[in-house]
């Protein structure tokens, strides 16, 4: 029996090397270095179910000389960009390295469109035949709409009232035992999907609220093997996508903003039917809610947890706030583009956040044999792969304390030009044609909910001793750039002695042109 067994083990391990030799990459020599597993076949999937991204870090760190590298995952090529430099060349060349490619694939396994809307949601996705079809205007549409303009300026008066009410809500429940993940999650999801969706928004229903957080935590699972990994996201889908065509059916869309005017009109104009449209604002819905209430959640642990920054933060943003009392109560007002433009402690600490916490992960399809930086092949069919985690925790980047949180990070690196960092380097939005369309509305949202809490309120943990213990991240859900914590955290609002009375946020127009990803 023993040697039967044995024997089995050995020819499997057999079996094993030799479909590794038939089916692994044959690298071009001007091709990135391919890095082996220690396990044959299957050891870059087994790092990276077992890992999740920090998989790509291990492997930075263990190949620091290597700028790029590929892995051969059951005979298909995947090159790693380790390098801010070579990030950018990969950003500039969207001709043959395509983002919509894998964009439309990725939504056309998440969102099960209807056979007909597959159809016009892969059509010239590879752009053949310029920037043309469905899923090319889907995409263009939203980089236009959310820059600098008059429908951002419009969402962005909208949610900064939105968020405005959640802080002014939370006085009435001050003192109460909060969850302060699940209510920061509330507050900006209801300001930011009212901002979009208007009156009749679908999200200011608890319950259908609750099935698109399902859905949206449960995208890893709807990618792979959803009928045994994602029952609950699958129902959650369903049930979003009822609330969405509803929407839609009624035209309550045009009560809502200007952008989601814009989006939802699209579809028709490609024959895409009413429930493959509604199927196809999911992508809005993700986009709204898991990476702004995650960012604004670790950014207030950030802030609360460390006493002297909390204070000097208050301190800066006193200098911003403005106060009347000429009635008989105190009013004052923050306007959030003095948070983005004479705050630079504020934004330095919102973008280490960002820094420490990022997983996203920048992906194209090469379209084409493609040089990059006159050096490296990518070959036609391959995936380019740009994780944010493997350069925000890069010394040669960010310094030796790469991996400590320093709030000042951005404000002294401005100020020294000899540790500038890379153009490119700064990952957490992506970069190029995958750079986040919807960046400016986000920071704004976390600017002026954080903003006002920091001003307002002391915020003690419901711990035994009362310190802050920080939950892991949870590293299962691989579609997000900013995870959720594992475990939520019981908290204390008190409001500040001293500053009752009559809170507002604004935002005045730009004098400059912000944007979160600059860090320079």
């Amino acid at each position: 029996m023993l040697y039967t067994a044995i024997s089995s083990l050995v020819g499997i391990l057999i079996l094993v090397v030799v479909l590794d030799y038939i089916i692994a990459v044959k690298p071009d020599p001007r091709e990135p270095t391919f890095i082996t597993p220690r396990i044959p076949l299957v050891g870059h999937l087994i790092g990276l179910f077992i890992q999740k991204q920090p998989y790509f870090v291990h492997l930075r760190k263990t190949y620091p000389s290597l700028p790029i590298y590929g892995l051969s995952i059951f005979g298909s090529r995947i090159y790693i960009v380790n390098s801010a430099s070579l990030a950018v060349a990969v950003q500039r060349n969207a001709k043959n390295l395509s983002l919509v490619a894998l964009a439309a694939q990725f939504a056309d396994t998440v969102f099960k469109l209807s056979i007909p809307g597959t159809k016009i949601l892969l059509n010239n996705i590879r752009g053949d035949n310029g920037a043309t079809g469905f899923s090319h205007e889907f995409i263009n549409s939203a980089h236009s709409a959310l820059a600098f303009g008059p429908i951002l300026d419009e969402l962005t008066e909208s949610v900064v009232k939105e968020a405005s009410i959640a802080a002014n809500r939370l006085a009435e429940n001050a003192s109460e035992e909060i969850s302060l993940s699940e209510w920061i999650r509330r507050a900006l999801t209801l300001a930011a999907s009212n901002a979009v969706y208007g009156p009749a928004n679908p999200l200011a229903n608890d319950v259908k609220e609750e099935a698109s957080l399902d859905f949206v935590q449960g995208l890893t699972g709807l990618l792979f093997l959803p009928r045994f990994l994602a029952r609950k996201a699958d129902e959650g889908r369903r049930k979003t996508v009822q609330m969405l065509a509803d929407y839609l059916q009624t035209e309550s869309y045009l009560k809502g903003s200007r952008y989601i005017q814009s989006r939802v009109k699209i579809g028709p104009k490609h024959d895409l039917s009413l429930e493959d449209t509604a199927r196809m604002e999911l992508a809005g819905l993700i986009a709204l809610m898991p990476n702004a209430n995650a960012a604004a959640f670790w950014l207030t642990c950030d802030i609360y947890s460390r006493p002297s920054l909390l204070q000097a933060l208050r301190e800066e943003l006193q200098h911003i706030l403005v106060t009347d009392k000429s009635d008989s109560k105190t009013s004052y007002t923050l306007d959030v583009t003095k948070i983005k433009e004479q705050c630079p402690l504020f934004v330095s600490t919102f973008q280490e956040t960002l820094r420490q916490m990022s997983l996203g992960v920048t992906s194209r399809l090469v379209l084409n044999d493609t040089i990059i930086n006159d050096r490296y092949l990518l070959k036609k069919n391959a995936i380019v792969m740009v994780p944010a985690a493997t350069l925000h925790s890069d010394p040669t980047v960010y310094g030796p304390d790469a991996d400590r949180f320093d709030p000042y990070r951005f404000v002294s690196k401005g100020k020294d030009a000899s540790h500038k960092i890379p153009q490119g380097a700064f990952r957490t939005f992506g970069g190029g044609s995958s750079l986040c369309p919807g960046r400016h509305f986000a920071a704004t949202e976390i600017f002026v909910l954080i903003g006002l809490l920091v001003l307002r309120y002391n915020i003690s943990p419901l711990t035994e001793d009362g310190e802050w213990k920080l939950p892991a991240p949870d590293m299962n859900n691989v579609t997000v750039a900013i995870p959720s914590p594992t475990v939520d955290i019981k908290v204390k609002f008190v409001q500040r002695e001293g500053w009752d009375g009559d809170w507002k946020a604004i935002a005045t127009p730009l004098t400059t042109r912000f944007d979160p990803v600059i860090v320079n």
